[in-house]
C-alpha cells in the first residue's frame, strides 16, 4: 500500500466526466497490471476547483504501462503507441487521448541533460517532479478511489499560493523549470517561496540556461508566450534575470510589456488574426537586426513561417505605422494586404491614438482588408478579354474602384469591367 494519503477522498468521476470509460475499464482489468494514479496538472487543477476540459489525461502505474496501454485500449475500443524507450504509451479512443507512463525515478548525468530514467515506486516518481503543487497523484483503484497521495505538501502550498521546489538541485537539474515558474506564478497568481527564488536566481547566475538545446527552449518559451498571463510571467522572468540570459538583446522592459498589452487588447478589439504568441515573441525581439532575430529563432526550431512571420512583426510595424499616413485605400490595400496580421496589428499599437496613422491603420483593419473582387479572369474571358496582361490590370482597376466605395455588387464589377474592356476607363 502506498502511504503519504491526504485522509480525504475526491470524487474523481465527478470532477473529470470523461474518465467514466477509463475507471470502467480499468475496474475489469487484472489486478496483476498495477495500482494506477491519475497525475500531473489534472490533479493540481482538481484541487484548485477548476474545470478539467480539454486537458490531457496523465495516468502513472506501478507496473508495465505499455502492458496495460494495450489492455486498456482493446477494452476501450480504441488504439496504443508504445514508446518503449521511456516505458510510457499513449492511448486514443473516441476522441480522447490518454498518456501512460510505468512509474519512475530519475538520474540526471550533467545539468540540463536528459535525465536517465528507471522503474521505481510512486513517491518516487512525485519526487523528480518539478515543484510540490504537480508532485501529488489520486488513486484510481476502486478499492481506494480518489485518495490523494501528497508527500511533499504541494496541497497545502496550493492553499497559500506557494510554488515550491522539491530540492535544491532542481533548477540546475533542469533549467527550463525557471521558465515554469514564471508560467505557474502569472497563471495562478502564485509566488515562488524565498528559498525556491534564491536557488531560481544562483541558477540564472550559473548559466545553467546555457545546458539547454534550443528546442527545449523553444518549446518553454512559446508555452510562456501561449500564456494568457503571458505578459505578466514575461515580466517575471526578466526580473529574476532568466530573458536576459537567453539572449543579450531581447526586450522585456516595461515599455514592450506595454506594447505587447495595447496589440493584445487591439486583437481582442478588431478580431485580426493575429497569433497572440507570435506578436510576444515580436516584441521580445524588436532590438535585434535582422539577421540575429532570424539565427536565434532557428536555435529554438520554430517552423519557418513562424520565424518569417515574427521577423516580419518586428521589423515592418514601426514603418508601415509611418507609410499608412496619407495613403489612399488602394495604397493601404496594396500596403498591408499581404503584411502578416502581427504586423499590421503591432503597427496600430505603434500609433498614437486617434492620429492619422491610427485612423488609416483602423480602416484597413475594420473596412478595407474584407474587400475582395467577386468576379475574376474566367469573368473577363466570357467578357470577350482573351488572356493577356491586360486581365490583370483590368481587375487591379476594378478592385480600386470597390476600395473607394464606387462599386458594391457583383454586377457593378462586371459593368466596370464591361467599359474597361471596351476602353472607356482604362
Amino acid at each position: 500500500m502506498v502511504g503519504h494519503d491526504t485522509g480525504g477522498s475526491l470524487d474523481v468521476l465527478g470532477l473529470v466526466p470523461r474518465l467514466g470509460p477509463v475507471l470502467e475499464a480499468l475496474d475489469g482489468l487484472p489486478r496483476s497490471y498495477g495500482q494506477v494514479f491519475l497525475v500531473g496538472g489534472v490533479v493540481r487543477d482538481l484541487l484548485l476547483g477548476r474545470e478539467v476540459v480539454d486537458v490531457d489525461v496523465d495516468l502513472a502505474l506501478d507496473g508495465p504501462a505499455i502492458e496495460l496501454a494495450s489492455a486498456l485500449a482493446a477494452s476501450l475500443g480504441g488504439s496504443s503507441s508504445a514508446h518503449e524507450d521511456f516505458g510510457t504509451a499513449t492511448v486514443t479512443f473516441a476522441g480522447q487521448t490518454l498518456d501512460l507512463a510505468t512509474t519512475r525515478s530519475e538520474l540526471y548525468e550533467r545539468p540540463g541533460a536528459l535525465p536517465t530514467v528507471s522503474p521505481a515506486p510512486i513517491e518516487a516518481d512525485l519526487a523528480r517532479r518539478d515543484f510540490t503543487i504537480n508532485a501529488m497523484a489520486v488513486t484510481l483503484d476502486a478499492e481506494r478511489r480518489g485518495q490523494l497521495i501528497d508527500p511533499h505538501g504541494g496541497e497545502s502550498d496550493l492553499a497559500s499560493g506557494t510554488l515550491r521546489v522539491l530540492h535544491d538541485e532542481s533548477f540546475v537539474d533542469d533549467a527550463t523549470r525557471l521558465l515554469r515558474a514564471a508560467r505557474y506564478e502569472a497563471r495562478y497568481g502564485f509566488r515562488l517561496d524565498p528559498t525556491s527564488e534564491e536557488l531560481a536566481r544562483d541558477s540564472v547566475g550559473r548559466a545553467m540556461l546555457g545546458t539547454l538545446s534550443g528546442p527545449r527552449i523553444g518549446s518553454e518559451l512559446r508555452l510562456v508566450l501561449c500564456e494568457e498571463a503571458g505578459v505578466r510571467a514575461l515580466e517575471r522572468l526578466r526580473e529574476l534575470g532568466v530573458i536576459s540570459a537567453l539572449h543579450s538583446h531581447l526586450d522585456a522592459g516595461e515599455e514592450a510589456l506595454e506594447l505587447m498589452r495595447a496589440g493584445e487588447a487591439l486583437e481582442r478589439e478588431l478580431e485580426a488574426g493575429a497569433a497572440r504568441w507570435r506578436l510576444r515573441l515580436a516584441v521580445l525581439t524588436r532590438l535585434l537586426d535582422a539577421e540575429d532575430r532570424r539565427a536565434w529563432l532557428a536555435t529554438l526550431q520554430l517552423l519557418g513561417r513562424d520565424v518569417e512571420v515574427v521577423g516580419d512583426a518586428a521589423s515592418l510595424a514601426p514603418a508601415l505605422a509611418e507609410r499608412a499616413v496619407g495613403a489612399a485605400p488602394t495604397e493601404l490595400h496594396a500596403m498591408l494586404a499581404q503584411a502578416p496580421s502581427e504586423a499590421v496589428v503591432l503597427a496600430l499599437a505603434h500609433a498614437q491614438p486617434g492620429s492619422a496613422a491610427d485612423e488609416a491603420l483602423r480602416r484597413f483593419l475594420t473596412k478595407l482588408r474584407h474587400v475582395a473582387l467577386e468576379i475574376d479572369g474566367s469573368d473577363l474571358a466570357a467578357l470577350g478579354l482573351a488572356e493577356s496582361p491586360r486581365v490583370g490590370k483590368v481587375l487591379e482597376a476594378v478592385l480600386a474602384l470597390k476600395l473607394e466605395g464606387a462599386l458594391g455588387s457583383r454586377e457593378d464589377e462586371l459593368d466596370a469591367a464591361r467599359r474597361m474592356i471596351a476602353g472607356h476607363d482604362l
